[in-house]
């Protein structure tokens, strides 16, 4: 892990993470396989498991996403938020803008999930993340027709950029 360069933009506070990833809607995960690399976006949920972060994604049971998962399962993830361009100074000079942010990278390893209760949680967590409320139903064959998989979270920082 490097060290972070901009230690005045580090979030080291779990919870203020936790904030950052609330606010998230889109994970990007990269995946690295037999010297490509590979960046893709996906719609995620999260809980903790003991004060492990675990997140959870759905795909279409094949595609190159998968196929690189299997080889490598160790990826790195990025979210971010909290966009806004503003100008440090009123001198009309474009390097005096700067971008608001908030965001989170991290690593950890990929593991599928099968069986219908462990995709139907997963689910619960991914929508309830993305809709703010919980209590969906999830049929049978629709959930045997999907991929569904946990990133476990080995490591994270935060990193966040805001005006004054």
């Amino acid at each position: 892990m490097h060290p972070m360069r901009r230690t005045d933009r580090e979030v080291a506070d779990k919870g203020e993470q936790q904030e950052i990833l609330d606010r998230c809607e889109i994970c990007r995960i990269g995946l690295c396989a037999d010297g490509e690399v590979y960046i893709v976006p996906l719609n995620f949920g999260y809980e903790f498991v003991d004060t492990d972060l675990v997140l959870y994604f759905h795909s279409a049971t094949q595609g190159r996403k998968l196929d690189m998962v299997e080889k490598n399962p160790h990826v790195c993830f990025e979210m971010d938020c909290e966009h806004q361009l503003f100008a440090k100074n009123d001198s009309g000079d474009g390097c005096s803008y700067s971008f608001e942010y908030a965001s989170v990278i991290g690593y950890g390893t990929v593991r599928f999930i099968s069986g219908l209760a462990g995709k139907k949680r997963a689910l619960e967590h991914i929508m309830k993340h993305q809709t703010g409320r919980g209590g969906f139903t999830y049929g049978d064959k629709a959930v045997e027709n999907i991929c569904v998989f946990e990133l476990r979270v080995e490591s994270m920082d935060g990193k966040r950029c805001s005006r004054g």
